[in-house]
């Protein structure tokens, strides 16, 4: 945005949205959804759009995500299930099983790839912006640091829909077999 234009954007984002709280920690919990509904082009058909302001925007809510994952619950406390046991289930036990997402785990549909953005500007690198592309992500918190991953949509499908309550077997997608089921849960669950 470039920062005289940033700064207006959050003097008008504070306007609208005061300090209500002893703390500042959710201060920019809104700020995504105000750029959203203050963009320039808000007003234009979406074929119409700037690329740049659904850029900003996507940055802006996923550097929000990434601090709420910092920030929040994780799994380093906690005894995670063994690979290795996951992998010598028998494929009746393992359909049964009810797969958990992780606290700290976001799952993410991109029209850019903002997670590269991101983490190129936070090793202080000046990247351009991307071109907008179609990218699925996952976001968690691996020993206190946040990490992405990309997923394919198949990947993104089976992640999306792991919520504790279905079965292993209602996680299979497409032409999906259980032996890539069985891999992606144990991929899944070395990485946390």
């Amino acid at each position: 945005l470039g920062e005289d234009l940033f700064h207006d954007f959050a003097l008008d984002y504070l306007h609208h949205h005061p300090p209500t709280s002893y703390t500042i920690d959710h201060l920019a919990d809104a700020f995504p959804r105000h750029l959203a509904d203050t963009r320039p082009d808000r007003e234009q058909p979406e074929e119409l759009r700037e690329g740049w302001c659904d850029f900003i925007c996507e940055l802006a809510n996923l550097e929000l995500e990434f601090l709420q994952v910092f920030d929040g619950p994780g799994l380093e406390d906690e005894r995670l299930p063994s690979v290795d046991a996951l992998l010598e289930l028998d494929d009746e036990r393992l359909l049964s099983l009810r797969p958990v997402p992780a606290p700290c785990l976001r799952v993410f549909s991109l029209r850019y790839p903002v997670h590269g953005y991101l983490a190129a500007a936070r090793r202080q690198e000046k990247p351009p912006m991307p071109r907008a592309t179609v990218c699925h992500v996952a976001m968690s918190r691996w020993n206190y640091r946040v990490v992405f991953h990309d997923l394919t949509v198949t990947e993104h499908a089976v992640l999306t829909a792991i919520d504790g309550q279905r079965r292993a077997a209602d996680l299979i997608r497409g032409d999906m077999r259980l032996p890539a089921l069985r891999d992606l849960l144990a991929s899944w669950t070395a990485k946390g």
